[in-house]
């Protein structure tokens, strides 16, 4: 027993008396099914979103009746949530039955990532894929922490083909039918395979991290795990500002104007100490207003508001500031 383990941890396997390698092992019923599995997910999510794409977008259903001018605007009251109500009464009741329809749909896509998650964890873990990767990966180095991460990686990488097919429906067809997004889909993928990149090396940092502590701390591993997975996050919204949003989006100095001071009064009026402004080109993703944070120590926030004046409902718009400066996510409005 203990000759067989030895050679399973140096990459071979034992058929009756032969040490057979990783390259001369069979391939297995399991690995046959992945790899099928994993071409017809890569090809299927290819051709749909193809299909897809070249197709028009769906018709978007105009949020609002007349347009809102300046003196709307300049109306507005002081309190966000008074302002937000404002806002919110002029959206026509097709428009918000059929936002509520889009965003009471993940309420299917949830629980269908859950079971493609076990799934495919599952072909890949006990259909003797994982063997192969671990036999592979002793073989590219002697040290535990290389092999963890030299196996990580073809898993990880399995598990993002996998799922295209779905994520291509969640994130790209779902919306461009509903009239959300014009991105072709070119476009969305190049962005997701960049997402994923991003993603992978903070997992397969964690995974090597937690591996290595599973060896040395068997006890206290979970403790020292969850400190792991904190240190990456933080690290991870640290960066993100200034090297990981540029990868998806162009930014560049808002002109002086109007439109400027407007969010740079906005901004001081609630804190924040701006002092420039920034454009990203968020509507190349999707036309939806949309608003989000980003960053920590480099204090970069976002919100929703406006590159043209006088101001007017924008599609897709954020501001945020890395060192002290606002960014804008709408150069189309």
């Amino acid at each position: 027993m203990r000759t067989i383990l030895g050679a399973r941890a140096l990459g071979r396997r034992d058929v009756g008396h032969r040490r057979i390698s990783a390259q001369e092992a069979p391939i297995t019923a399991g690995e046959k099914l992945l790899v099928a599995a994993l071409a017809a997910a890569v090809l299927g999510a290819l051709a749909w979103g193809k299909v897809a794409g070249s197709r028009p977008p769906g018709e978007r259903v105009q949020p609002a009746g007349a347009p809102a001018d300046s003196a709307w605007y300049r109306a507005l009251p002081a309190d966000p949530a008074a302002a937000t109500t404002a806002y919110l009464r002029r959206v026509s009741i097709p428009a918000r039955a059929r936002g509520e329809a889009i965003a009471d749909s993940r309420f299917v896509i949830l629980p269908l990532r859950i079971a493609l998650l076990v799934g495919s964890a599952a072909l890949i873990l006990f259909g003797g894929a994982a063997g192969r990767m671990r036999d592979l990966a002793s073989r590219v180095s002697s040290r535990a922490t290389v092999r963890d991460a030299v196996f990580a990686l073809p898993f990880f990488a399995s598990m993002f083909l996998l799922s295209l097919p779905l994520e291509t429906w969640a994130g790209y067809i779902r919306f461009r039918r509903a009239g959300f997004s014009e991105a072709p889909f070119a476009q969305w993928l190049r962005d997701a395979v960049v997402g994923w990149g991003v993603d992978t090396v903070f997992y397969v940092a964690g995974f090597a991290a937690v591996m290595a502590l599973i060896r040395r701390r068997p006890r206290s591993w979970p403790a020292w795990a969850t400190a792991v997975y904190l240190i990456l996050a933080l690290v991870y919204v640290l960066i993100t500002p200034q090297y990981i949003e540029p990868l998806f989006n162009r930014l560049t100095p808002l002109a002086e104007g109007p439109a400027k001071r407007a969010i740079l009064s906005l901004a001081r009026a609630n804190g924040v100490p701006a002092g420039e402004v920034f454009v990203r080109d968020a509507s190349r993703q999707s036309v939806l207003l949309n608003a989000h944070v980003s960053g920590f120590a480099a204090r970069r926030a976002s919100s929703s508001t406006i590159t043209r004046w006088p101001p007017r409902p924008c599609p897709k718009s954020s501001w945020s500031w890395p060192t002290r400066s606002v960014t804008t996510s709408c150069d189309t409005c």
